[in-house]
Order: structure tokens, then sequence, then C-alpha cells
């Protein structure tokens, strides 16, 4: 090898590592990288809570029946199943309190963007967040108002017309 390419080998070699160094110096110090921004602007006592709002092949359901009608729960858990979703407890609400509405939705932080997704097959149904419950599992709750889950559809639709998830009080 004469002089002027090994010259030139070295000058390529010192180049290629001069941009590699500073590839690596600006991807240490991106400033975007930090940690997730709901959780630097989450005021203290608030509970950072999930927004993504998840496939429901993730999402695991416990369908409760506070109505008259025998077997509600099993039947909705089975749509739900063929909808996608996974199907945990399915029986009467433990809860003594009657749902009067719709549905009632009951959640904690990391269920909250599963939640949103529930609004839309569950019209108007109530929400009951809870900042200690631990889990995505999402309890819904049948209520004296309940006819039928919105068609796909309507779920599409509906998805629309509610926008991005909002954590409620307590959660960021």
């Amino acid at each position: 090898m004469t002089l002027a390419r090994v010259r030139a080998l070295l000058v390529v070699v010192t180049m290629a590592a001069l941009a590699a160094s500073f590839v690596l110096w600006a991807i240490l110090r991106d400033s975007q990288a930090k940690d997730d921004p709901a959780e630097q602007n989450c005021p203290q006592g608030a509970v950072p809570a999930a927004t993504a709002v998840p496939e429901p092949k993730n999402m695991k359901l416990n369908v409760y029946n506070d109505t008259d009608q025998r077997g509600l729960a099993k039947r909705v858990a089975g749509q739900l199943k063929s909808r996608g979703f996974k199907i945990g407890k399915v029986g009467n609400d433990p809860d003594p309190d009657p749902v009067k509405g719709t549905a009632l939705l009951r959640f904690g932080p990391d269920g909250l963007g599963g939640a949103h997704l529930l609004r839309a097959y569950f019209v108007d149904a109530d929400s009951e967040p809870d900042t200690r419950r631990k889990g995505a599992s999402i309890d819904i709750v049948l209520g004296q108002q309940f006819k039928q889950l919105s068609t796909p559809s309507e779920v599409n639709d509906g998805l629309r017309l509610l926008g991005d998830p909002s954590p409620p009080a307590g959660m960021c």
C-alpha cells in the first residue's frame, strides 16, 4: 500500500470515528428521549395513568350483572369475547350499590385507556376510577338501563366522538 492510500484511509477512519462520537453524544443528550411527559407534569399526589388505548386482545374484562335479568353478564361476556376481549370474572356485582344507568366501568390508572375504549361499547356508561387499583383489568357492571352492546360501526363512530382519553381527578 502506498503512503497516499494509508494517509487517505487514516483520514476516512478518523472522520468515521468523529461522526460516530457525535451521534452517540447527540443520542445521550437528547431531551426528547427523557421520561414520559405525563409523569414529569404530574401534580403531587396524582397517579400517572396509561392513556394509550389498547387493542381488545390486550384487555382483561370482568363482567358483572346488577340487573334482574338472569345470565346477562354471561351473555354480554360472550359477545365481548367474540369481539376479541379477554374475559376474567363473570357473575353478579359484588358491590351492593345499584347501577341505575347503562353500565359502570371500574378501573385503575393502568386501565384508563381501556375504559375509554369501552365507553364506545357501552353508551352513556358511568366511570368509577380508583387510583389505588392495581393492574389494567376493568370491571364492567351492567346496569338497569343496559339494552345491548354498540355495533362495530357505532363503536368506531363513538371513538371519534369521544376523542382522546383524559385522566380523571387523582390521575394524570
